[in-house]
């Protein structure tokens, strides 16, 4: 078996890595360099001062105290202040005019930042807020800071405008989340998983949509056609046959009925495998239909001594269901499932063609041999999904089933010695078995959208297939066919699938 297009899933993998990645640094103490050398903190999004600059830096709000808090005092009761100067324990000294309060009192436009307490905020990588010990005042009048006043609610510094921002516990998700043109930002976070609801959120859609490509193994058991020369070595078997992949589709819808259960409608099918071989001679190719060129001796002039010999290989499946489906989910929420029940109808219809050409004899034959499979019965099964992370899981599913099967199998015979073309026809009930698999991941986009892609598994028992329904007797002499059916085949269906989601 060949899994086909896992690259798909492994660049999304690692396209998950890498925002994770980026988005576990913009969490992290510091976020790089900022305007005049300080550094971005988590948090409200404010700038710490240059290495070296003092507390009473007149920039951006600091989160450790100032240093030269003799510059700070707060003068006595009626005492005046002389201009430039600031009030320390000896009373009025010089101060830088950084440090001092512009016209008026304590508090107006241009005032200082002013004595910031060290609780405030622990400036160590992810510390969070500490609580301001008692005694300690910190300014929370209107402040001219570089941008423009303090608008945020926190009285912290200017906040950006924007909704609340729960991951870093600020306004503004540009400074909160990282520079807007960061590009797998704007880009790559576009493709991580829709995570409303959490890892508890119910898996649900309303209608389903995938393409699936889906191999056959086997075209039946083993059969040898055509021999170079009398009793040769076999040139044309079911050997060089090969039903490869082929496309189709499946569909489903539910309609809620309670809580946690549905009624779905499903449909798989769309799929026709067929392949052909040709072998060509001198007049040399002998048919099994004579023993290959042995009963009789040197053959039939319509399958013998021929120049071509061809065999040709269809077959087409088709599937409708209809369940009740009860979903539950663990009490973790991690782990959710349901279970199923319902009827299914499948229909396998086969064709095979045997073609010789001896125009030397001269002669010809066209062999033409049908099989149809109606499969009606009821099935269970389940699923089972684990998330990894929210809007991100992998599941499988599986149902099985045993069903009455009307089996038919249709023979029509034509050749250059027979008159009148050779029709048979038989049919048998017979009690069947189908099941099967998917194993598939789920990527939700969107609140309605859903990417899915998974492995799907199909195995029927118990069924009616054209090359083993082949019936070598040669139509030539009378009395020598006896029209059967063999309802023994096994065919196993496997194949890679991709679609969406759907959800009102």
């Amino acid at each position: 078996m060949r899994i086909q297009r896992s690259w798909v899933l492994t660049v999304l993998t690692i396209i998950t890595l890498v925002i994770g990645a980026h988005d576990v640094r913009a969490q992290s103490y510091p976020l790089g360099p900022g305007p005049g050398g300080g550094s971005y903190y988590p948090g409200a999004g404010q700038q710490l001062p240059p290495t070296g600059m003092p507390s009473g830096y007149n920039g951006p709000m600091a989160y450790a105290p100032p240093a030269a808090t003799q510059y700070m005092q707060a003068p006595p009761p009626g005492a005046a202040m002389p201009p430039g100067m600031g009030y320390g324990p000896a009373g009025p000294q010089a101060a830088p005019a950084a440090y001092m309060p512009g016209p008026g009192a304590y508090g107006a436009p241009q005032a200082p930042y002013g004595m910031q307490p060290a609780a405030y905020y622990q400036p160590a990588q992810g510390g969070p807020p500490q609580p301001v010990a008692p005694g300690q005042n910190a300014p929370m009048g209107p402040m001219a800071m570089p941008g423009g006043p303090m608008t945020g609610p926190s009285g912290y510094g200017p906040q950006p405008e924007g909704p609340w921002c729960p991951s870093c516990g600020g306004y503004g998700c540009e400074l909160c989340n990282g520079p807007a043109d960061d590009f797998d930002l704007k880009l790559l976070r576009m493709l991580l998983p829709y995570s409303a609801g959490g890892i508890c959120a119910q898996r649900w859609y309303d209608v389903q949509a995938e393409w699936v490509y889906l191999r056959r193994d086997q075209v039946g058991n083993y059969g040898a056609f055509t021999s170079s020369g009398i009793s040769g070595p076999t040139v044309l078997s079911t050997d060089n046959l090969n039903l490869d992949s082929a496309s189709g589709v499946q569909l489903a819808g539910a309609i809620q009925l309670g809580a946690g259960n549905s009624l779905e409608a499903s449909y798989l099918g769309g799929l026709h495998w067929s392949s052909a071989a040709a072998v060509t001679g001198p007049d040399d190719l002998f048919s099994v239909m004579s023993d290959f060129g042995n009963a009789p001796f040197n053959g039939f002039d319509d399958t013998d001594r021929a120049a071509t010999h061809a065999i040709m290989y269809s077959s087409q499946f088709n599937s409708v269901e209809l369940d009740y489906r009860q979903r539950w989910v663990a009490p973790n929420c991690r782990v959710q499932g349901s279970y199923l029940v319902g009827v299914r109808w499948a229909y396998l219809d086969e064709d095979f063609r045997y073609n010789t050409s001896a125009p030397a004899n001269p002669g010809w034959m066209d062999y033409l041999g049908n099989t149809t499979n109606s499969l009606t019965g009821a099935q269970v099964g389940g699923d089972l999904w684990i998330a990894i992370i929210p809007g991100l899981s992998i599941g499988g599913s599986g149902k099985v089933g045993i069903y009455g099967n009307r089996a038919t199998q249709r023979t029509t015979i034509t050749a250059n010695s027979i008159v009148e073309p050779v029709y048979e026809k038989v049919r048998e009930d017979r009690v069947s078995f189908l099941g099967d698999a998917n194993v598939s991941v789920i990527w939700r986009l969107t609140q309605h959208w859903t990417l899915r892609a998974g492995y799907m598994f199909l195995y029927m028992n118990q069924v009616a297939l054209a090359g083993d329904n082949f019936n070598a007797a040669p139509p030539f002499v009378a009395g020598q066919r006896v029209p059967t059916i063999d309802v023994n085949g096994d065919p196993f269906i496997h194949g890679a699938t991709f679609g969406c989601e759907w959800m009102w």
